[in-house]
């Protein structure tokens, strides 16, 4: 599967330029304060934001510059994963993004089976 996703590639952080804030606004039917929360304030990646379709049009539509806020650099970057899933990794602004599919993972070679606890409450 074929994704979109949008990331920070320079030090600052995720921002939107206010002509995007307002074209996003409108996609959405929010308001500018509810598209800020959602889309700037929630974090790296809340509710699938960064890959919203409505996210992406607008970009695309105004260009990554034009849509890029103050202190940041918006890049719209295509991925693929079976699954479509992502993780976005933050320093200090700056954006990477990864999927399972294009990180390398290393299996712990000293994995312990742990016996689940069983907790009473109230002297049952």
């Amino acid at each position: 599967m074929r994704f979109k996703v949008v990331i920070n590639t320079c030090y600052g952080g995720f921002d939107l330029s206010d002509d995007a804030l307002r074209m996003l606004a409108a996609r959405r039917g929010l308001s500018l304060d509810e598209t800020r929360d959602e889309y700037i304030y929630g974090g790296t990646c809340i509710n699938g934001a960064r890959s919203c379709p409505a996210l992406i049009a607008t970009i695309e539509r105004l260009g990554e510059k034009e849509s890029s806020g103050r202190h940041s650099e918006l890049e719209i970057v295509e991925l693929e994963d079976k699954n479509g899933l992502y993780s976005i990794n933050e320093y200090d602004g700056w954006e990477s993004v990864y999927t399972p599919d294009s990180h390398h993972w290393e299996v712990a070679l000293n994995r312990v089976e742990v016996e689940p606890i069983r907790i009473e409450i109230g002297g049952e």
